[in-house]
């Protein structure tokens, strides 16, 4: 019999060692993230690689625990639901599509810009990568708000209860608002809001087989 929460339990641990990791290698000068962060795919920093290791790397210590945090808060509930395979296909999906969609913002911005998907050679966006689980991590939170929308949940910040339904709107608010209002703060929100509405999605298209679903 296998265990509960063990593909989020992996998770975490895989996310813990590579940040570990790296940390050891820019000590010794070696910047990892700059190979398994995701770049632009127009940058000449790309690698095909690097929209599967970005769900990985992760910058500080808050940036990872906080993304680890709401992995096993949301995720174990969602993984004892639909089992590890449905759980880890769902994760890794809406980490593909959350980078997807920060590739295609990204190619809008420099479209609006340059007139052309090539942006200039010192366009700053091609030169920094995007690095964490945030993404995934969303589409995970979004599930959990469909799935359980009436689950009372207790904020850290501030210290108050509110329902998943209105926590998974106001993360996606919060993103929605940085997004329309251009405001640059080093946060990836695109890649927030595209793993939200591929979260979303997959929830939704198996819920048209509820016998299959939950």
């Amino acid at each position: 019999m296998q265990r509960d929460n063990q593909v989020v339990s992996h998770i975490i641990g895989i996310n813990a060692l590579v940040w570990i990791f790296t940390l050891v290698m820019e000590g010794q000068g070696i910047p990892l993230n700059l190979y398994g962060g995701m770049f632009y795919a127009i940058s000449p920093l790309f690698q095909p690689w690097q929209p599967l290791t970005h769900m990985f790397m992760h910058g500080g210590f808050m940036h990872i625990a906080f993304n680890m945090y709401a992995l096993y808060l949301f995720g174990s509930i969602l993984e004892r639901v639909w089992g590890w395979r449905r759980f880890l296909f769902f994760y890794m999906s809406a980490g593909f599509g959350a980078a997807l969609i920060h590739q295609i913002a990204t190619g809008v911005e420099a479209y609006m810009l340059f007139d052309s998907i090539y942006p200039a050679e010192d366009w700053r966006e091609i030169y920094i990568p995007v690095v964490g689980a945030s993404g995934a991590v969303m589409g995970v939170v979004v599930a959990f708000g469909l799935l359980f929308p009436n689950t009372r949940l207790q904020l850290l910040f501030p210290p108050i209860p509110i329902a998943a339904k209105y926590l998974v709107l106001l993360v996606i608010a919060f993103d929605a608002y940085f997004v329309i209002q251009g405001i640059d703060d080093g946060i990836a929100h695109w890649a927030h809001l595209g793993g939200a509405a591929t979260g979303f999605l997959i929830v939704k298209m198996w819920s048209l087989n509820r016998d299959a679903f939950y």
